[in-house]
């Protein structure tokens, strides 16, 4: 049976085998007065639709004997009690340039739109999150307001020829025109009291990275298109004759600012990141003219070889050092320092890229220690033998396809692990629920420790030897 189009299945009820039922009521897309973006970009209208697809509107959780316990219910407007939406309908159609004074469109959905799958038909401004005893979050998005997609591509066209049949499928012209990938994206958090009195606010801001200039030629090499990233996926698109392959751009949109206020006290931190949109500097301040900053190196920060063989493989995203520094007033002060220097050894690393040792200093740079040597390592990247501070070396034997650790052994070598444990050695071993958990641990005493876990995975119990239970967890819903 076909349902209605203003027909949908949704799951509505969900039994736990714990005890407790969640129930899950769920409204249609039938938005009152959602704002439609208009190809002009100046100025929006207000109509009744009915979209596809489902949202939530209320999710309670109800214990074993049927009594409610949590509940939140959600409002997709401007204020709590507000009537017209706060939804923007998307899907206005990308145009790429014009031919003869007649703008040209793209119609055909599965190659232009981003990643090849389409962007929801609607998107929420705001959306109001209610509690079981009256309290409430607001949520605010990113939308088609301070997003909106370009009209026209940006292209440059060597010689001034018109659009062929070839140059409009492999285009580049979503990846440019498109802002759908700065869209949804969690911009403020209000939270409220039950007495509707503001609690807490938090901000969070995004920023655009790894932006430069690239050209695309189409295969005729009559047109170039301008890139704004240098990431890419690659999609086809079958045609008479074959098929063809373009890049579809990517671009990154990480957070870059995030401040919180409570009881009238405000924490800021500040993220900012390198050309490979990794995290470079992370700054959290604490009060006025009090700040702590954390910057994070990388391997292509560094000249040595192993590093430049790292970068070479594209292996760019291990911290080499991280250095917290204490800002008062004018005054700066190196409070911790924690570096990993990496190697490549056919022994050691069985010729992969791990680290060496890792040391730390809370004095600056001249001051570090080394705090852990990695010996050895096996061909999956496991560590079999390490030292730490205190010259004692401790080795690992794995198991279970080397996913888990099976034995540690202290005061022994992995080679005298392999041959005879010296007599101070002290050995524990493990057992493993694999995919779940640690099963039994066996100290060097030959004493077992059991873990038990309920039908979810979830830690249930510890028992010793005796079958005496020593941590009981039980789960239950919190009432919020």
């Amino acid at each position: 049976m076909v349902p209605a189009s203003n027909q949908q299945e949704i799951v509505t009820s969900v039994s736990e085998d714990i005890g407790g039922i969640m129930d899950l009521d769920g409204r249609s897309d039938t938005d009152v007065n959602p704002t439609l973006p208009p190809t002009t970009n100046t100025t929006f209208s207000y109509f009744t639709q009915i979209l596809g697809g489902a949202r939530i509107k209320k999710v309670s959780h109800y214990s074993d004997n049927n009594k409610k316990e949590t509940e939140k219910e959600y409002f997709y407007t401007d204020s709590i009690n507000g009537i017209l939406s706060s939804g923007i309908l998307y899907q206005s159609r990308p145009c790429i340039g014009t031919i003869n004074g007649h703008k040209v469109y793209v119609i055909e959905d599965t190659w232009n739109k981003n990643y090849n799958i389409d962007e929801c038909p609607i998107g929420y401004s705001s959306v109001f999150e209610r509690n079981l005893d009256g309290s409430y979050c607001r949520y605010k998005f990113s939308n088609y307001h301070n997003n909106p997609d370009g009209e026209e591509i940006n292209v440059k066209r060597y010689p001034n020829t018109t659009f062929n049949n070839l140059a409009l499928v492999s285009s580049s012209q979503n990846r440019v025109t498109s802002n759908a990938e700065k869209r949804g994206l969690l911009t403020e958090k209000y939270s409220y009291n039950s007495n509707g009195n503001e609690v807490q606010y938090e901000r969070i801001d995004y920023h655009d990275v790894s932006l430069g200039t690239n050209f695309i030629t189409d295969p005729s090499g009559s047109e170039q298109y301008t890139a704004t990233t240098t990431d890419y996926i690659v999609s086809f698109k079958s045609m008479q004759g074959g098929c063809i392959a373009r890049k579809i751009y990517l671009q990154s949109h990480p957070m870059t600012y995030k401040q919180a206020i409570r009881d009238n006290i405000t924490q800021e931190e500040r993220y900012c990141y390198n050309h490979y949109d990794l995290l470079q500097t992370k700054s959290v301040i604490l009060k006025p003219a009090d700040t702590l900053t954390i910057n994070y190196t990388y391997p292509f920060d560094y000249t040595t070889s192993v590093y430049t063989q790292m970068v070479t493989e594209n292996i760019l995203s291990p911290v080499i050092e991280q250095v917290t520094n204490r800002i008062q007033g004018s005054t700066s002060k190196e409070i911790e320092r924690i570096k990993t220097d990496y190697i490549k050894d056919a022994t050691r690393t069985k010729n992969l890229f791990l680290p060496d040792k890792t040391g730390s200093s809370h004095s600056g740079v001249g001051n570090l220690r080394t705090d852990i040597t990695y010996d050895l390592y096996d061909e999956k990247g496991n560590v079999l033998q390490m030292t730490g501070k205190d010259d004692i070396p401790i080795t690992y034997l794995w198991g279970y396809n080397y996913q888990y650790p099976i034995a540690e052994i202290k005061n022994a070598t992995y080679d005298q692990s392999q041959t005879t444990l010296p007599a101070n050695a002290q050995k524990t071993t493990f057992t493993y629920k694999p995919l779940v958990g640690i099963e039994t641990v066996t100290n060097p005493r030959g004493v077992i420790t059991y873990y038990n876990y309920d039908a979810l995975g979830r830690l249930q119990n510890i028992m010793d030897h005796n079958g005496k239970k020593i941590e009981n967890y039980d789960y239950h819903y919190k009432n919020q």
